[in-house]
């Protein structure tokens, strides 16, 4: 039976800390507008038709009760599904996420999922729990310490990722995301399934996930949860999850990635010197838990398939942006996501309407006005209309959502000019990287809906 486990991000992982509050009567358990009863074993359980007995523990009990149906003292609870109350946490200051998700991986026009995987922190799995405790997904996170490239392997990158790991209270072995000699990065984690960050927001469920990009929110935090901005990650691995440049000697490359990324360049954005220090990526290997994100509500986010200089016109910005969302029965208008003239890019939106979800259900930020800042993003839009994974430079045409100062290749007409630029799946920078790039130059554009 398939056991579906909301992770609170108060930790009720084994990797988390932990807490349980007892009751000594039913005026104890009360949860929001929902009246609970004091169990004899001195937790608080609420109301669950999925229960032999109607009752389930809290997210809050103890003894390895939480999230279990209650039974009578004859029953057994071999075979009854565990699943806790959910909860919620700030993942960027101000704002909030739900801890149960369910991620799509493409949309149909009525922006429902065609094919469910889940995000907002649910795991679930099809593996049994020896130690009553429902099944745990591994963690992945950033290292807060770095390497000198020239001594970086895989052998030194498991090394760190054990250490810091220990010194964090995070239970369980660690891999580096970085390939061995007789094994790709990807192939490291072989047996291992199901991946969350130290915040309990959901990274990826399976390998073959990770290989395509297929990512739900940033890796971003490190092992004490605190988000690194961008920070650059060797990885020896590209974008498709082969195994690329690696420290072959101290004056040598090695690819990275940047953290902050839910495309393709979280693991490959480019190269960079072997003396250079660098974060690893470090994923737990020890358990095989499906997990899931649920699909929020909100208008849509995606990349355009089609490639512009920054002098084609604003005109074809949007009409491409329309073309794809069409060829993808998306319904609803959709504009491109720049400035034009003495307008700037969220001024072309209603920013009091519904929050805009990239097309694997996940909300950008909460609240739509959450755009008018530069990051962090809760999480990015890196996928074309079709649903399919976007790893692509951008036209973006302004310093800041916010702005509209000149750098729009003089309002998408001449080539002469430099623009500003970004790359699909940013959550940190996600709207202007450092510098400008030449409008004669080809990039994609972000496609909003109204």
């Amino acid at each position: 039976m398939r056991w579906l486990v909301a992770l609170a991000l108060l930790g009720l992982s084994a990797c988390l800390p932990s807490q349980s509050y007892s009751c000594s009567d039913d005026q104890a358990c009360v949860a929001g507008d929902e009246a609970g009863t004091c169990e004899a074993t001195g937790y608080c359980s609420f109301a669950d038709g999925d229960c032999g007995t109607g009752r389930r523990y809290g997210q809050f009990a103890g003894d390895g009760l939480a999230g279990q149906c209650v039974v009578e003292a004859d029953a057994s609870t071999s075979d009854a599904p565990t699943t806790l109350e959910p909860s919620t946490t700030s993942a960027n200051e101000g704002s909030e996420v739900s801890t149960t998700t369910e991620a799509v991986t493409s949309s149909n026009s009525s922006g429902e999922s065609t094919s469910t995987t889940t995000t907002d922190g649910s795991t679930s799995s099809g593996s049994s729990s020896t130690t009553g405790q429902p099944p745990q997904p591994n963690l992945v996170f950033v290292s807060s310490q770095t390497l000198v490239g020239a001594g970086l392997d895989a052998e030194a990158g498991d090394a760190l990722c054990t250490d810091l790991a220990t010194a964090a209270d995070l239970e369980g072995n660690y891999r580096a995301w970085f390939p061995s000699p007789d094994a790709s990065a990807a192939g490291r984690l072989e047996g291992a399934r199901g991946w969350i960050r130290p915040d309990g927001l959901p990274f990826a469920d399976l390998v073959s996930d990770i290989e395509s990009g297929t990512l739900w929110y940033p890796p971003a935090l490190d092992e004490n949860g605190e988000h690194l901005q961008n920070v650059r990650v060797a990885t020896g691995t590209a974008a498709n999850g082969t195994s690329a440049q690696v420290c072959a000697a101290a004056d040598g490359v090695v690819t990275v990635g940047e953290s902050a990324s839910v495309s393709g360049s979280w693991t490959s954005v480019g190269i960079q010197g072997c003396e250079a220090a660098v974060h690893v990526y470090c994923f737990g290997i020890d358990h095989d838990t499906v997990v899931e994100a649920e699909v929020q509500t909100g208008r849509r986010a995606f990349v355009s398939s089609s490639a512009f200089s920054g002098s084609s016109g604003l005109a074809a910005f949007d009409e491409a942006c329309e073309a794809d969302a069409d060829e993808a029965e998306l319904n609803g208008a959709f504009l491109a996501f720049v400035p034009q003239s003495f307008m700037s890019a969220v001024s072309r939106f209603d920013l009091a309407g519904e929050p805009w979800i990239n097309l694997y259900g996940q909300r950008i930020w909460p609240t739509a006005d959450g755009l008018t800042n530069d990051g962090p993003l809760d999480t990015g839009v890196s996928t074309f209309a079709d649903g399919t994974p976007a790893s692509v430079e951008l036209w973006t045409g302004a310093s800041q959502p916010t702005a509209n100062n000149g750098l729009n290749c003089s309002n998408w007409l001449l080539s002469a000019f430099n623009a500003q630029h970004s790359r699909s799946g940013l959550t940190v920078e996600w709207f202007a990287l450092p510098g400008t790039e030449p409008c004669m130059t080809e990039k994609h554009v972000l496609c909003f809906e109204q």
